[in-house]
């Protein structure tokens, strides 16, 4: 179960106060529950990528297709006008209590989603580049994980991956640009250390970034890669 001590104990001194409302959330959390409401949480998604579905699905379309090179994704919610704001206040303006707010709430999904499989024995966030990172001066990925290993008691591994190429912004790419955008970005520091590890990170968008450091993990002797973040960008808002 999520156990953290310190923060139960601070909530007990000091009331919540909503990081999207500013006003007293009235619960154990910086985010009351209307505005936790207003988040668009993905209630369902294919179960392989994390696409947003109206029902829960094992399979869609796609990866039924082009069958991805990891096994499990698990996203709190949809990346749209409601959850953006929330996720560029902690990616471009650092503020790391909203990585906290949003990971107790990823890590009991991520809870229920494994109760009848193996959790992950590792977690390992997307690397940022080090011009990106010297430029941004956090790599919110890594803010995420290291809130995910204390809530679920999984080792996080902060230096295993890294990006060997400073690549473009896949913001701004289609599908096939973002593929090749990715294409030998990824490597590792040392030999793995354990064999089912989960890469997160902040949204997942075409997937293709994951994909790209779930191959590199595989290849280097992973035996299963899960996919976690707070967002997945939902069908019809990425390009093709």
């Amino acid at each position: 179960m999520v156990n953290n001590f310190w923060r139960s104990l601070l909530y007990k001194i000091l009331p919540g106060h909503c990081l999207q409302c500013r006003k007293a959330s009235n619960r154990k959390l910086d985010l009351c529950f209307d505005c936790e409401q207003s988040l668009s949480l993905i209630r369902h998604q294919c179960a392989i990528c994390g696409l947003p579905m109206t029902t829960e699905i094992a399979r869609c379309g796609h990866c039924c297709r082009y069958p991805p090179p990891f096994v499990k994704t698990i996203s709190l919610m949809r990346y749209d006008k409601s959850s953006s704001g929330l996720i560029n206040r902690l990616k471009y303006s650092g503020e790391l209590p909203v990585a906290a707010t949003l990971c107790t709430l990823l890590a009991l999904r991520i809870e229920s989603r494994y109760m009848n499989d193996t959790m992950p024995e590792q977690i390992i966030p997307v690397p940022l580049h080090w011009k990106r990172l010297h430029k941004r001066g956090f790599n919110q990925a890594q803010a995420i994980a290291h809130q995910l290993s204390s809530a679920l008691h999984i080792p996080l591994e902060k230096r295993l991956a890294k990006r060997l190429r400073h690549t473009q912004s896949q913001q701004q790419l289609n599908r096939r640009e973002r593929r090749l955008n990715m294409n030998n970005a990824f490597g590792l520091s040392r030999q793995l250390k354990y064999r089912h590890i989960a890469i997160v990170d902040d949204v997942v968008t075409t997937t293709e970034t994951v994909a790209a450091l779930s191959r590199t993990l595989l290849a280097a002797g992973a035996s299963r890669v899960d996919i976690w973040s707070l967002a997945r960008t939902p069908p019809g808002r990425h390009n093709n």
